[in-house]
């Protein structure tokens, strides 16, 4: 490391340490003590996590799908650093809008705060955060700019990636700007990667260089029973409660025309009563959150692409029906022309999807392929997706 690397990193160390006091006004202006809300699978590692970002300048915490993780980590960071009276500043990465937004409200809610005071968020040109901001929930795409532009990582205290086996452009180039900006200044900042599926060992060892990454395994599992299922012929299933329907279609056209087959399945018989909702990418972030409204007179049925394959909690999803396929932006090497392109999700997806269930009550999976065909496939969707 040459002197101008040295004297960077001293000078963002210093950084640190002149705000120290610039929290003494937050912890005096809200409250900071941690609420005995739902207990969660994820609070008996709490101290385990703690414990291990302390010691590691690097993280992996890999845990199953409605532990906590996503909102509870960055709470445990933040109570920690109150209970030591010490600077801190967290930004989360989400590699969806949606999931950006409704885990900020939901951070906020449990916290009692007003959403854009210490919990924020931040989507393309739509933000809410403050000078009171300590936990800023935002898209892939949204840091990865922040960063290219600054060089530095000097702004945060703690950067979480969330949902990183997401291996979409964004978060590739983001991987690759921290780990550069990280190891040439040795910043005091704290990096940790969480998923359900994610690869432990690969992100591990990208951020290696002398001390091994340590990675942190949350055994705890929900509370509620998530029942998966492949399609055999001639089965069905027929419930009287209007418990919500989650499903799962690789495209925009694919939603539209279930959507019509469902609204022709309403008029025709007269006791089939359902809210149809769209769900993908090209919606307004209003249309979006539709998705979270309650029904009392009809079952809710949402029709959605991967956009809520993780990090979101709808509350009244009970069942969930994945058709196991996805649509990726593939280039044509004879043409240097990109479209999307259908193809099976890999097994990540799939899990990720199951997970949409049985996060607040008992849930049932229901995916329409068959045994013999289901985890053989899609593990080879998986290694594609690593290569």
């Amino acid at each position: 490391m040459d002197a101008d690397e040295d004297e960077e990193s001293m000078v963002e160390e210093s950084d640190f340490d002149d705000r120290a006091n610039l929290n003494q006004g937050i912890y005096s202006k809200y409250k900071f003590e941690a609420t005995a809300g739902k207990r969660l699978p994820i609070q008996v590692h709490r101290k385990e996590i703690l414990d291990t970002i302390s010691e590691s300048p690097v993280v992996v915490i890999e845990g199953p799908t409605g532990c906590g993780k996503t909102t509870q980590v960055p709470q445990y960071i933040m109570e920690d650093a109150f209970a030591k009276k010490k600077y801190f500043n967290i930004v989360v990465t989400q590699p969806r809008r949606l999931a950006a937004v409704s885990v900020a409200k939901r951070v906020a809610q449990e916290r009692e705060w007003v959403l854009g005071d210490v919990v924020g968020f931040q989507i393309g040109r739509k933000k809410e955060v403050t000078e009171d901001t300590r936990i800023t929930f935002c898209t892939t795409g949204v840091l990865l700019e922040k960063l290219v532009k600054s060089q530095s990582l000097s702004e945060y205290t703690h950067i979480i990636l969330d949902e990183v086996h997401e291996r979409d452009i964004d978060m590739d180039f983001l991987l690759i700007v921290i780990r550069k900006i990280f190891f040439r200044a040795r910043n005091p900042v704290k990096i940790i990667m969480m998923s359900a599926t994610i690869k432990s060992e690969k992100f591990a060892d990208y951020f290696t260089i002398n001390e091994r990454v340590p990675i942190i395994n949350l055994t705890q599992t929900s509370q509620y029973k998530r029942e998966a299922q492949e399609s055999e012929e001639g089965s069905s299933s027929r419930s009287a409660t209007r418990n919500s329907v989650l499903v799962f279609l690789p495209g925009i056209n694919e939603i539209n025309q279930l959507h019509k087959e469902l609204d022709k399945l309403t008029d025709q018989e007269g006791d089939f009563r359902c809210e149809v909702i769209p769900l993908h990418s090209s919606l307004t972030h209003e249309e979006q959150h539709r998705v979270f409204k309650h029904f009392t007179t009809a079952r809710k049925v949402i029709l959605s692409t991967n956009i809520a394959e993780s990090s979101i909690t709808v509350p009244d999803v009970k069942f969930v029906v994945d058709f196991c396929l996805t649509k990726n932006l593939r280039v044509d090497t004879t043409t240097n022309f990109s479209s999307l392109q259908m193809e099976w999700a890999s097994l990540d997806n799939c899990i990720q999807r199951s997970g949409r269930a049985g996060r607040v009550m008992d849930g049932r999976v229901y995916r329409l392929v068959t045994k013999q065909f289901y985890r053989p496939m899609l593990q080879f969707q998986d290694v594609k997706n690593y290569q």
